[in-house]
Order: C-alpha cells, then structure tokens, then sequence
C-alpha cells in the first residue's frame, strides 16, 4: 500500500517547553495541499512523543456555504459555528470574469443580520455562478458552485450536451461539467497553444486580475493549464513573467519541469518573438521585450543552472564544456564529494525508487558520468538528476520508473531539492550530454 506524502521534523524538548510556529510549516502544507484536487482536501499534523501521539486537521478553508433544508437560503458555516459572522459573500458569472461580481446582502431581522442570504436565482441559460469570498471577508470560505434553478427556484444539477468545435474559452467553460463534459476546456487550451492572439488568454488575465484572493485551484481552467507545458510556458508570458502569479502556479500545482523538453522552451520563446512581431511591435524592440520574460521564467524554474539557463537563452554552447569523458569523470566524482560531505550529518535522504534508479543506471548507456552510491539510502539522491535529463533529452520516459500521480511529483521534487546544487548541475551536463550538445 502506497503511502501519503509527508514531511517530517524531529525537535528536542528538554524541561522547558519549546514552542513551535504552526505558520513555520505553512509552505509545506500548502505543498501538501496542491497534491489534492479536492478543494475539501486536508492536511493532518501528527505530534509523536513518549506520551502518545496529538493529531490536528488543518483545511484548506475555515468554512463553507451551506444551504438551507428548503435550498432557498445559504449561509457560511464552520466547525463548532453554526453561522460565521463577518463573511462577505459575492456571485461571478464563471465564464465573465470581467463582469462585476454582485455582493450578497444577508437577511435582516430585528435590525440584526441572520447570517443567511436568499440564494440567488440564476437562470441556468447564463451558465455556472460562484459564490466566493470578497477580498475583504474576514472569513475564507469555500467556493460553492450555482448551476442555475428550475421554474420552482430550486438548484439543480445542469447536464450539457457533448459538443464539437469549441473555440472559445469563454464557452467551453460555460459547458464544462466535472462528469459529463470533461475535456471541453482542455480542448481549447490546446488551441491556444497555437495562437498568442486567442481570446482565451486575455480570459485567464480578467480571471486572475479580478479575483486573486482566490485558490487558483478553484477554477478547472488553471489545473488544465498547469497540465499542458506548453500552455503553462506561453501562459507564463502572456502574464510577462508576473513573479507573483509563477510562484502561486508552483505553490498550489504539482508542477515537475525536469520532465520539459529544452526545445519546447526554445519553441515558445520563439513563438512570442513572432508574435510580438506580428503585433507591430518593432522589430529592434522586440528581444527588449521578450529576453526579460524569458530570463525570469528560466530562472524561476528550480534546477536549472546558469549554463543551461545560458545555453537556452542563446541557443549555443559554451565549448569549454566538451570535455574528455576521463575528465567529466574525474568532475563527478568530485560533485559526489561534495555532495556527501555536505549533507554528512543529514539523519534522513529524501528516497524514491532508488533501487529502480540505479538499475536504470547500470542498464543504459548514454554517455553519463562513471560514479557509484555508497549505500543504497542515497540512491535516489544521486541517480534522479540522470534520470530526468534522460527523459527531458527524449531518452527515457518517465513511465519507465515512476507513475506520473500528484503523490510521485511529490517525491520527486522532495529528491530534487534535497541539495539543489548537486541536482543542477548533474541534470545540466547529463541534460546536454543526452540532447548531443556537448
């Protein structure tokens, strides 16, 4: 049986009490978050000693909208609070961003708020409504979903029809259903792909403009960005390399580059020079404008090094690095020093099919380094960076060890970032040395 994905601390406690900020693990839950699709998904703290074991559930929201027995009214509940004050609720039309959200006002009586609101009545030919929390609630609920009413003004579920040849953004989020209409929107991101100009993205400018206090993971039109690269790279800089925005995307999605193709980011920085040509945008301004974007998205991605970071801007390489394989050997075994003596007191290494890494190791031969792990432990630390670059250069598949599930992401960037210098710069020369650059 697999097991979750976990992060794990050891604290010495002596006769005094130590204190430990819950917010110090906040990255790490969010981490841990972003593996579940489910916006109910939760995160369980387990304290261990020698008296026993404390556990404490943390969500991703405080609360939720609840509706009444009737389905006529709404309010925002919480565990233990049959009513949470201070919420302020508003409706966005989802496939309008760019139309102004309209402001929930709670039932009066006795001059006294209820804490309930009349459940909007929406036609269902407007297709799917949120209600969401304003950016000056006090409390972050969940999302609830409004597919529109029948003529009794009761909610009910909206099936829509399969459908063909959907250009729009716009519609094939009007027609999106989690059971029944799955692909629609995935369909039209990939014609985006193709087309800088698609209305499409100027949508997900409106969307993340107009309601950014919201989880990204709230709407199904980011998670199929995130699961196509290419989207996510052109996405990357139709929002102009937005530090913020790429930051949230690799926060609250499971995204693993070193799974990318160094020509796709050699394609897509392409495909913004033509379009910011075909624009008018003169040509003797055009790199001004593109190489920024494309040096901020290469040095956001972890694991990159300043050659490969080099050799992806310019498209040539540094013939300092075609070396004799005695000497690139003689490199790596000092890189694998350094890495072992740098993490000499480290209790625990990172391990993910380590033992199916170095098996893969020893079966091919591509021209990687000559080195040896010393003890299986550290398998996966120092074989991963091979791997990848194996299957970035086109030579290996993924499949071929791992599943591509939110949980081996997970481990895998557990791997990568265990000593981010030793990663980098075995991915980049293995990464090269694949691809027949060097």
């Amino acid at each position: 049986m697999r097991s979750p994905p976990y992060f794990k601390h050891t604290f010495h406690v002596g006769e005094q009490p130590t204190i430990i900020s819950l917010h110090s693990f906040k990255d790490e839950i969010n981490e841990l978050l972003s593996l579940a699709p489910d916006l109910d998904a939760r995160v369980t703290i387990t304290i261990s000693s020698f008296s026993g074991d404390l556990q404490y559930k943390i969500y991703r929201y405080s609360s939720q909208v609840y509706e009444a027995d009737d389905k006529r009214f709404i309010k925002v509940s919480a565990e233990g609070q049959s009513v949470v004050e201070g919420a302020e609720l508003l409706l966005m039309q989802m496939s309008n961003p760019e139309r102004s959200p309209t402001k929930l006002e709670p039932l009066i009586s006795g001059g006294t708020s209820t804490g309930h609101y009349l459940i909007p009545q929406v036609d269902k030919s407007d297709d799917s409504w949120l209600i969401v929390p304003s950016e000056n609630s006090s409390t972050n609920f969940r999302a609830k979903l409004l597919v529109g009413h029948d003529s009794n003004g009761l909610v009910h579920e909206v099936v829509p029809e399969g459908t063909t040849q959907i250009h729009s953004l716009q519609k094939a989020v009007q027609l999106y259903h989690p059971r029944f209409n799955t692909n629609v929107i995935s369909e039209v991101v990939s014609q985006m792909t193709d087309n800088l100009q698609h209305s499409g993205w100027e949508f997900l400018v409106k969307l993340y403009s107009n309601y950014q206090n919201l989880s990204l993971t709230t709407f199904q039109v980011w998670r199929d960005i995130v699961a196509n690269p290419k989207a996510l790279l052109l996405c990357f800089y139709r929002f102009e390399a937005n530090p913020q925005f790429m930051a949230r995307i690799e926060s609250e999605f499971p995204v693993l580059w070193q799974v990318t193709s160094p020509q796709l980011y050699i394609e897509t920085y392409q495909q913004v020079m033509n379009w910011l040509e075909n624009k008018g945008v003169d040509k003797k301004y055009i790199k001004m404008i593109a190489d920024p974007w494309y040096q901020s998205i290469l040095e956001h991605i972890p694991g990159l090094s300043g050659e490969l970071v080099s050799y992806l801007m310019t498209n040539q390489m540094n013939q300092k690095l075609r070396l004799p394989a005695s000497i690139i050997n003689e490199a790596g075994k000092n890189w694998l020093q350094d890495l072992l003596r740098d993490n000499s007191e480290t209790d625990l290494w990172p391990e993910s099919n380590g033992y199916d890494l170095k098996r893969w190791y020893q079966n091919n031969s591509l021209g990687q380094m000559q080195i040896e792990s010393l003890h299986s432990f550290q398998n996966s630390v120092i074989y991963l960076p091979i791997f990848l670059a194996a299957v970035s250069s086109g030579k290996a598949e993924l499949s071929d060890i791992y599943d591509e599930s939110t949980t081996a992401i997970f481990k895998l960037k557990q791997v990568r970032d265990f000593d981010p210098n030793w990663f980098s710069s075995m991915y980049t020369f293995h990464l090269l040395k694949f691809s027949d650059l060097i």
